[in-house]
C-alpha cells in the first residue's frame, strides 16, 4: 500500500464533523468473553498473509491479514512453529488429496506414479509460497520428519499393493515411500526456487528416475 506523507498545514479549529474517526483497533479478546478468531481462521489468515507476501510473512502480517492483534493470533494457534507445523499438515492433505485424485482412472502402475508424481508437483506449484514457508523453517528436523512421515503415509498402502502384485516382499514398501518422498521434496524445493523446468518435464523426468530406475536409464559402461 503506498503511503502518503502529509505536508504542513495552517492550524484549523476542529468541528466535531471534521475530526477524523479514530482508526479501528484490532480485534482480540472481548471483555469476560471467548476469542473471537479460532484456530482454522487465524490458520486461513496466515495462509492468505503468506500467498500474498511470500514465505518471508511475519506474525505481524499474519496478524493483520486476520485484522487481529497479534496475541489473539497466539492464543488461537501458538507461535510462529506451531502456525508452521498446522500449515505444514494442511500442506501436505493437499498433496494427499490431489495424488488421490490423480490416480483415478489411470489403471496402471506406472501411470498412476506419473500423476502422483505431477499432481505432487502441480500442488507445490499452485501454493509455492506455502510450500516454501513450511520448509523454510527454522524448527528442527522434527517438523520435517512430522511432514514426511505424513507425506508417505498413503504412499507406503499404496507401494505394498505394487509389491506384493510383483512378488517383492511388502516390508520394503516403508523405505520406497520414503526414498521417494525425500526425493521429490528436495526437487520440489528446488523447483519452486528455480523454476527453470516445466512442469510436464520435471514429471516425467522424476518419473523415470524413480519409477524406471537410474540403471535402466543411462547406458552400461
Amino acid at each position: 500500500m503506498n503511503r502518503v506523507v502529509a505536508g504542513r498545514v495552517p492550524f484549523v479549529a476542529a468541528t466535531p464533523s471534521s475530526l477524523p474517526h479514530p482508526p479501528r483497533r484490532p480485534r482480540g479478546r472481548p471483555l469476560g468473553g471467548a476469542a473471537i478468531i479460532d484456530r482454522e481462521q487465524a490458520l486461513d489468515a496466515a495462509t492468505r498473509a503468506i500467498t500474498l507476501l511470500g514465505p518471508d510473512a511475519t506474525m505481524d502480517d499474519i496478524a493483520t491479514a486476520a485484522m487481529v492483534t497479534k496475541p489473539a493470533i497466539y492464543r488461537a494457534v501458538g507461535d510462529k512453529a506451531a502456525i508452521t507445523h498446522a500449515l505444514s499438515e494442511r500442506f501436505v492433505d493437499l498433496i494427499n488429496a490431489a495424488t488421490a485424485d490423480a490416480q483415478r482412472g489411470v489403471t496402471n502402475a506406472r501411470g498412476q506414479f506419473r500423476a502422483s508424481v505431477y499432481a505432487y508437483l502441480a500442488t507445490i506449484q499452485q501454493h509455492r509460497n506455502l510450500f516454501l514457508f513450511v520448509n523454510g523453517s527454522e524448527y528442527g528436523t522434527e517438523l520435517f520428519r512430522s511432514l514426511v512421515q505424513r507425506s508417505a503415509h498413503g504412499l507406503v498402502a499404496w507401494l505394498t499393493a505394487v509389491r506384493h502384485r510383483a512378488g517383492l516382499p511388502v516390508e520394503g514398501a516403508t523405505a520406497w515411500a520414503y526414498a521417494i518422498v525425500g526425493t521429490l521434496q528436495m526437487s520440489g524445493t528446488m523447483w519452486a526456487q528455480h523454476p527453470e523446468r516445466s512442469l510436464d518435464t520435471l514429471s516425467d523426468d522424476l518419473t523415470m528416475l524413480l519409477w524406471d530406475g537410474l540403471g535402466n536409464t543411462v547406458p552400461r559402461s
